[in-house]
């Protein structure tokens, strides 16, 4: 074999080597999460993740063993493999389908509770600036009084104490309003996860990213394996042949010779 087969093969056992190594972890976490006791769980999930690559392993194991006339042998293998593939699938998918719809529900649930807030903020900000404003109003109204009655500096040292201050707790409340209005426009215009995604069609690809998980890793070490084997039997039928033109070589030579005497 040259190297850039070599170099593929190498490849493509990497390949089927971290594609399967998903529907270990998913395995291993499946059944982790099973269990109460974590000892135990701890115990299943290695036993679960050996079961996982077995499965993988179990495919050209099944091949070779057809090939070498072992039928019956062959047979129960596949017969487990698919059955650790249907469980290992089963994994992967729950997984997925958990994962995108809970991370769907947890965004929605915290975007429409941070709306809520805010919009409660706002409310309260407009409520204070309106009391801020009937404030002024009331101030202003007291220092004309004053000034209608000749107590002109009573009346500046009101304004002057209350105003500035209703003045930074109206420029607070306005910036703040300003601050929860642009973060209701980002949260309001800001899509979920997957928005464009509706269920049925998040369960057929989870389905076919379950399948594909399960069927590519096994199909490529099936291929990868019985490629060097194939390759091996080319290389041994050449030297057989050569072997037995060797030996005719050798036993010609070695044959008496028949000489015939003329009279």
């Amino acid at each position: 074999m040259t190297a850039p087969f070599r170099g593929s093969h190498a490849a493509l056992t990497a390949i089927a080597l971290g594609l399967s190594s998903v529907t270990v972890v998913s395995v291993g976490l499946a059944m982790f999460a099973l269990i109460e006791d974590r000892q135990l769980a701890a115990l299943f999930a290695l036993a679960a993740v050996l079961l996982d690559v077995f499965k993988y392993l179990a495919w050209p194991t099944a091949l070779q063993l057809a090939g070498d006339g072992r039928r019956a042998c062959a047979a129960m293998m596949i017969a487990c493999a698919l059955v650790l593939a249907g469980v290992s699938g089963w994994a992967t998918f729950d997984r997925m389908m958990s994962s995108i719809i809970g991370s769907r529900a947890q965004q929605q649930a915290v975007q429409q509770q941070r709306i809520a807030d805010l919009e409660q903020a706002r409310a309260a900000d407009l409520q204070l600036t309106a009391q801020l404003a009937a404030e002024v109003a009331s101030i202003r109204a007291q220092a004309e009084a004053m000034r209608n009655r000749g107590m002109v500096t009573r009346a500046l040292e009101l304004e002057d104490a209350a105003l500035p201050r209703i003045a930074d707790q109206r420029e607070q409340a306005r910036q703040r309003l300003d601050t929860a209005s642009i973060e209701l426009t980002a949260l309001r215009a800001a899509a979920p996860k997957a928005a464009g995604l509706p269920l049925e069609l998040a369960t057929l690809l989870c389905i076919g990213f379950a399948l594909a998980l399960e069927v590519v890793p096994a199909l490529i070490l099936s291929a990868v394996r019985r490629k060097p084997q194939e390759d091996e039997l080319g290389k041994s039928a050449p030297a057989a042949r050569r072997d037995r033109r060797t030996l005719r070589i050798i036993s010609r030579a070695s044959a008496p010779r028949t000489v015939s005497v003329t009279a």
